[in-house]
């Protein structure tokens, strides 16, 4: 296929395109004059036999291609954003993805974005399935033109979604990069895709040095996504897990009078979960430097050699004598045998997945013979905790009425309850027996509900958490959101509260630079209006609303196609 521009006998070559051997689709991507008569020529590959066919002609994609990719914001949490790749063309932009199978022009309509860290460089790039169900993304540092590869991923994410994760391997700050996106084997559609960059960084738990503390006799519900950070298994210390560390968890515990433990592992489906236990340990300490006092393999039923009674059960059982069991052999069940503790000893407990399956599990605990967990591990006496929403802040404070040897707190929150990170500290008093007030403002908090709770951080690195308390806050500051996006005629702007009389809607380039201004009437009850940008050319654009008492909403962003 080739393109020009002129008239017959005086054509100027604008494009060319050769779609290959039979069967193979041509495309073009051009920039157009408005006004201008462009002429297409098709010839068939290396033939002058008949053929058949149809041509298309559609506005390309603002982001088809390297030198033009749509601008990622980086926010402490994910901020989806629905985008398209239906109408892109393959980009010829080189190294080719090193992931998803080929990459060609028969099959990989790419489209672009960048990005740049700002904070810990730990980004999480998030991609959700929408009519493109199966996509594939590479990362890329550099500039179009001299491109390196840094991560390339296809099926990580929800589905056959990718999601590149670099918590473990942070991104340069500061440094900007470019992503490229397609749908696997040709696909087409409408995908979401958000970019996250946590503000500090909180230990997994699939890594010691975030181990969940067990406190009571409890059901814990969980399950590991990936492999943790640090590799705290080795032949040193793994002790019946011959495959060292396999999607798992960790767990400590400390007991607040002597007694006896006993667990069971239950999976919520036939997964193979095995488990270590080290201890008493004098202070909690990762990784463990020794082999663990119990270990065990989980055994399935009805199996020639595994004996086990229930699919897939492991622990520490009653009736069980052994510390720990091999793979196959006489006797073996999955079980090993209670363990008599003392008070004040420290045990970690890792839960390995071995099946690398994600599913989750159930801990279900027995503690008997006067056992009891502590459930303030370190020696602070925590009288209150809690957390108070203001006008621009929330308030988290606690009191201590008593402290031995502490070091510091740490502040840490979630939007969900189970996933937190650290969002600041205050240097404990050390050694105190008298009230202390403590507090630390979360100057940009999450809008709606968010989770806080306490790390006590003992001078000797052993920790421990508060309970979780629950804060809903608003903002003064009106947000804003955009829709649909990608958009062609025109876009609904909506925002999170009910507004009444005139606002000023301003439009803005990529840039910042105002290119637009109108004048909307809201209306009693109204949290939503249509906007026309037919007129607006072909690119990304910002919209953002100055209100009638003076103060202006957030940022929304689009695509004009």
């Amino acid at each position: 296929m080739h393109v020009f521009s002129g008239a017959c006998g005086s054509l100027n070559l604008v494009a060319c395109s050769n779609g290959g051997a039979n069967g193979r689709n041509t495309e073009v991507n051009i920039a157009t004059t408005p006004g201008t008569n462009y002429m297409i020529r098709i010839q068939r590959h290396n033939t002058n036999d008949a053929m058949n066919g149809s041509i298309c002609i559609r506005p390309a994609l603002a982001n088809d291609e390297c030198s033009s990719p749509t601008v990622l914001p980086v926010l402490e949490n994910c901020f989806i954003q629905t985008f398209t790749n239906d109408r892109a063309t393959f980009s010829e932009e080189t190294p080719v993805p090193n992931c998803g199978g080929g990459f060609n022009s028969n099959n990989s309509s790419d489209v672009w974005f960048s990005f740049t860290p700002t904070g810990t460089g730990q980004v999480v790039i998030d991609a959700a399935a929408g009519s493109l169900n199966d996509a594939v993304m590479q990362l890329y540092s550099g500039t179009c033109g001299s491109l390196v590869r840094v991560e390339c991923d296809d099926d990580d994410g929800p589905g056959l979604m990718p999601r590149i994760d670099r918590t473990c391997d942070p991104l340069t700050v500061g440094q900007t990069y470019l992503l490229r996106v397609w749908g696997y084997g040709g696909g087409r559609g409408t995908f979401d895709l958000c970019i996250s960059e946590p503000a500090t960084y909180a230990p997994r738990f699939e890594d010691c040095e975030g181990s969940i503390l067990i406190c009571g006799d409890q059901q814990i519900n969980n399950n590991a996504q990936d492999f943790g950070c640090s590799q705290d298994l080795s032949g040193a210390n793994r002790g019946c897990l011959l495959g060292n560390e396999r999607q798992g968890s960790w767990y400590t515990f400390t007991p607040s009078s002597s007694g006896t433990i006993e667990f069971t592992i239950v999976p919520t489906d036939n997964i193979d979960y095995d488990f270590a236990l080290w201890g008493p340990l004098a202070a909690f300490a990762c990784p463990p430097a020794a082999n663990p006092v119990r270990c065990s393999w989980a055994y399935p039923p009805a199996v020639p050699g595994f004996p086990a009674s229930s699919a897939f059960r492991t622990g520490l059982r009653a009736g069980n004598v052994d510390a720990s069991e091999a793979d196959s052999g006489p006797g073996v069940n999955g079980f090993t045998a209670p363990l008599d503790v003392i008070a004040g000893e420290v045990y970690i407990l890792y839960v390995d997945n071995f099946d690398v399956t994600g599913q989750a599990f159930t801990l279900d605990w027995t503690l008997t013979n006067g056992c009891s967990l502590d459930c303030n591990v370190l020696p602070v006496e925590l009288l209150t905790f809690g957390a108070e929403a203001h006008e621009d802040h929330v308030a988290v404070t606690w009191l201590t009425q008593t402290e031995r040897n502490t070091s510091h707190f740490e502040v840490e929150r979630s939007s969900d309850g189970m996933h937190f990170s650290s969002i600041g500290s205050i240097q404990a008093a050390g050694v105190s027996v008298s009230r202390i007030d403590y507090s630390l403002l979360d100057e940009d908090p999450l809008e709606g509900m968010a989770y806080y709770r306490l790390r006590q951080v003992d001078r000797d690195g052993t920790f421990s958490f508060s309970d979780v308390v629950s804060v809903q806050y608003r903002s003064s500051v009106t947000r804003l959101m955009v829709h649909p996006n990608p958009a062609n005629e025109r876009i609904v702007v909506a925002f999170d509260r009910s507004w009444t009389g005139p606002t000023e809607v301003l439009i803005m380039d990529g840039s910042g630079r105002r290119i637009k201004r109108s004048k909307v009437q809201l209306q009693e009850g109204m949290t939503a209006f249509p906007l026309r940008i037919a007129d607006l050319e072909t690119g990304s654009y910002l919209v953002q609303l100055q209100l009638a008492d003076g103060s202006r909403s957030e940022i929304g962003r689009f695509v004009k196609q």
